[in-house]
């Protein structure tokens, strides 16, 4: 692999690594928010007034918390993975179909983002009155971390698809050209000689 794509090919792992360590921080903030959320729903089953209210909310925090943690445990792998390959000065050199593990992991990974990040949204924003309950006492907006994350991580992951479509679109047209342009060259060359 020649040294000047070698260090594009690390520059960009090393961009989506910080990127899916970003999303895996949000995906933990999630879980943090949806334990304390669903402790403070538990602990409003006594109010006859919201008694119905709390075991939805509960039952919304607890597939949140089912929903977010795997996509950060795969997130922070992903980023761990990443860095490592684009930190250590050989590895892409001594292993050069690491960079293509990395992009069809992350591919794989986009895919799981926009499933959780659209479960996400759209659930939390079904109880958005429970949230103005069960957060009146805090001055943390649950609520907006849970929504707008939600919404932040599935359109981050559309758009890894839709790079990815490109890139083999760009790559399949660049293939295309050097065909045709090989194929001229050497019809040339023998006309030429003759």
């Amino acid at each position: 692999m020649p040294s000047e794509r070698l260090i594009r090919t690390r520059l960009t792992i090393l961009f989506f690594s910080i990127i899916s360590l970003a999303i895996s921080v949000l995906n933990s903030a999630n879980a943090r928010s949806a334990v304390i959320l669903r402790d403070r729903a538990r602990s409003d089953y006594a109010s006859a007034s919201h008694a119905s209210l709390a075991i939805s909310f509960e039952s919304l925090q607890k597939n949140i918390l089912l929903d977010v943690l795997p996509t950060a445990m795969l997130s922070a792998g992903l980023a761990i993975y990443g860095l490592v390959v684009a930190l250590h000065p050989r590895f892409l050199w001594d292993h050069g179909s690491a960079w293509k593990l990395y992009a069809i992991a992350k591919i794989i990974i986009s895919f799981v983002m926009i499933g959780a990040g659209g479960y996400l949204a759209d659930h939390v924003h079904d109880l958005q009155s429970a949230f103005a309950i069960f957060n009146a006492s805090d001055k943390m907006p649950y609520f907006s971390l849970m929504y707008y994350g939600g919404i932040a991580q599935a359109v981050y992951g559309s758009v890894l698809v839709l790079f990815a479509i490109i890139i083999v679109i760009v790559v399949i047209a660049i293939d295309r050209y050097q065909a045709k342009d090989s194929a001229l060259n050497s019809t040339a060359h023998h006309a030429y000689h003759l």
